[in-house]
């Protein structure tokens, strides 16, 4: 009956039978005897994951071909949700965004990272519908796996017990053909939750999967408790001991799945248990090192101990060199490590590392997905989008890699996929909030500032507790002119956690109002918390500069700004946020040809973003260029800058005074836009 399927969808794509001759004993002839005519030749420009469903079902040997139905349809259902990731007409856990200029407001993103196919021609797509026309197919089930509990709480114990559900989750990615949709567990994590009801109220899942530790010298025992969520009620529907000696803990991994798959009652291909999951290890030493390191990396209390991950991940892939999955760990941990340290040689670790996972198994959306974000932070943005729209071909649930690919399309110009992606991810995870503030903060940057706000107050809706959220929309509010709620917002997000963002934006509040000594005195405190961001260290010594008779420290750390932002271009030589923070550092210290430079290097991007045309301004100002200055204040407004954000800037007192600017800021509120000239 299958095969027969695989005919019928045969000649619904190719207008033709796959096999055809004069007489009937011909036509079988060929059908025992000939190679199968390749779709892609038939039907050129037909999507290949869907060519490759209909190839399968035609093999000859019936045992190579899926082994029920239910297996073909959610083959097909898959290659549907692939297909449909992205609307862009052509084919193709982030660290925190600073974007301080001279006085802006320090917008910062939660960690996260840090894909999309053309859309498959409307021809094919009522073929995924007729194969169950008779009844509606199930939705799929939405799963999590939430964090483990250390049993004994033994402390040495806790880095592998947090590493376990972070990696059990990237595997159960294999299941997701069988109509099951595994939530990434970095979000599980971000949102904080640790319990089955929480996970239905914060996640929308229908499963939950809790589950016990419990390791000593001789080996590990695993429980794993699999939730029904129905209204209300969680209810504990299956549960599974496993037990390993420790000669045989790399087998822990492969066997949680498949129990998880018992428990779920997915029908799985005969041979699906005798093959080993892709990626992993068979020494027992490398997967406890890796599983520690992830846990080290993304523990489920406290903060990453990236060092630690670091070596414990070094160690997994020298126990086992063909350990694929522990060079993107390695990967992954070398860029936590550069977000601190700021090195330039960690990517270039990390870029080794991920190259090396790609050789041992380049079919892992885990590999391409660490291997988006490397070449993201690289400034190579067609890689990264390349990377991103790999991990999400193999995994198009992974909402980090939607989120990734969004964000590369802005740095390519592609602004329309971008806001598609960003919706999509969404979409993907409507009870989260991290994608509510990654479309918040494109459209701050495209300066839709309405809506902005509007996907903001929806992620502090979802996670109140979460500190960066009103930073952030503080943010929003600093730039349209909002003051007094730019500053309870900020407010909030110290009250919650003390960060270094909201105590420099408070600082940027303080220095609007011309009050040097409270910016000063704030930018101080957010130093205190985090002195590696080199914008923090501009602001520094800008409020130095305006305080007077501090040049001696206004330059010392104005100095420091520009080494450590010089390192960050070493990284990522086409980070106009950078590019144009050194023209202004270099204007303020009197290096008039540096800073007309880097100017050089942003003016191009400038014509499309509107803060960057501000700052593009405000450095003219300083280099006492009226003419340039006022042309990049009509170009800020006609992209939307607020009136207010030029109004408020030190650097154009003077200007301010300029009839041509006069008529640009009245012409602006006035919804209309002369020429500056």
């Amino acid at each position: 009956d299958l095969g027969s399927i695989g005919a019928v969808l045969y000649e619904m794509l190719a207008g033709r039978p796959p096999f055809s001759a004069e007489s009937e004993r011909s036509v079988l002839h060929a059908i025992a005897h000939q190679d199968l005519p390749p779709l892609e030749d038939v039907r050129p420009g037909l999507p290949q994951q869907l060519s490759a469903v209909v190839r399968r079902c035609l093999l000859k040997d019936p045992a190579d071909r899926y082994q029920t139905a239910a297996e073909v349809r959610g083959e097909l259902e898959r290659v549907q949700r692939i297909l449909s990731l992205s609307s862009a007409p052509t084919l193709t856990g982030v660290p925190p965004i600073s974007s301080a200029r001279r006085h802006r407001a320090l917008l910062a993103a939660a960690a996260g990272v840090l894909l999309a196919v053309a859309g498959a021609a409307v021809a094919w797509r009522p073929l995924v519908r007729l194969l169950a026309r008779t009844a509606e197919p199930n939705p799929p089930r939405v799963l999590a796996v939430l964090p483990f509990t250390n049993v004994g709480g033994d402390p040495s114990n806790q880095g592998f017990c947090d590493g376990l559900p972070e990696s059990l989750t990237s595997r159960l990615t294999e299941l997701e053909r069988y109509q099951v949709w595994v939530v990434p567990f970095s979000d599980v994590r971000a949102a904080g939750i640790a319990s089955p009801m929480r996970a239905r109220e914060g996640l929308g899942v229908d499963l939950a999967v809790t589950g016990f530790v419990q390791r000593g010298p001789d080996g590990v025992r695993v429980t794993l408790n699999l939730n029904r969520l129905d209204g209300q009620t969680a209810r504990q529907i299956r549960s599974k001991t496993l037990d390993k000696r420790a000669s045989e803990l790399n087998q822990i991994e492969d066997l949680a799945v498949w129990a998880l798959a018992d428990m779920l009652d997915l029908e799985l291909p005969r041979d699906a248990r005798r093959t080993p999951l892709p990626g992993g290890t068979s020494v027992p030493e490398a997967l406890e090192v890796y599983l520690e390191g992830f846990g080290a990396l993304h523990p489920t209390k406290g903060s990453p101990d990236v060092t630690t991950a670091v070596s414990l991940f070094e160690r997994a892939v020298q126990a086992d060199p063909t350990f694929a999955l522990a060079y993107a760990g390695l990967g992954e941990a070398y860029l936590a490590q550069y977000d601190r340290a700021k090195d330039p040689d960690l990517v270039r670790r990390a870029t080794t590392a991920g190259g090396r996972a790609a050789e041992l198994n380049p079919d892992l959306p885990q590999v391409h997905a660490t291997l988006g974000v490397i070449s993201f932070t690289r400034g190579d943005y067609d890689g990264a989008a390349r990377e991103f729209e790999r991990a999400l071909a193999i995994n198009p649930s992974d909402g980090g890699a939607l989120r990734g690919l969004a964000r590369t399309y802005e740095r390519l110009g592609r602004f329309d996929d971008a806001e598609a992606a960003f919706k999509k991810a969404i979409t993907a995870q409507p009870n989260l909030w991290p994608p509510y503030q990654n479309l918040a903060q494109f459209y701050w940057r495209r300066s839709r500032f309405a809506e902005a706000e509007a996907q903001f107050q929806k992620a502090m809706a979802l996670d109140p507790g979460n500190e960066w959220v009103p930073n952030n929309l503080g943010a929003i509010f600093f730039t349209v002119g909002r003051y007094p709620e730019a500053e309870a917002m900020f407010k909030r997000s110290l009250a919650i956690r003390p960060t270094y963002a909201a105590y420099s934006n408070l600082g940027t509040l303080a220095f609007l109002r011309r009050d040097w000594r409270e910016a000063v005195a704030k930018y101080e405190q957010a130093r205190s918390l985090d002195d590696r961001d080199y914008a923090l260290w501009g602001n520094i010594g800008i409020a130095y500069h305006w305080l007077r008779d501090h040049e001696e420290r206004s330059r010392g750390a104005l100095r420091t700004a520009v080494t450590l932002a010089e390192r960050a271009l070493g990284v990522n030589p086409r980070d106009t946020a950078v590019l144009s923070d050194l023209a202004s550092y270099y204007a303020t210290l009197g290096e008039n040809d540096k800073a007309r430079t880097y100017l050089g290097q942003v003016e191009a991007a400038g014509h499309d973003q509107a803060d960057l045309a501000l700052s593009i301004a405000d450095v003219y100002a300083d280099l006492a260029d009226p003419e340039k200055a006022i042309e990049w204040i009509a170009t800020a407004l006609g992209l939307g800058c607020p009136v207010a954000d030029v109004q408020n800037r030190p650097a154009f007192e003077a200007l301010l005074k300029d009839p041509r600017v006069q008529a640009l800021l009245r012409a602006h509120r006035e919804g209309s836009r002369p020429n500056a000239r």
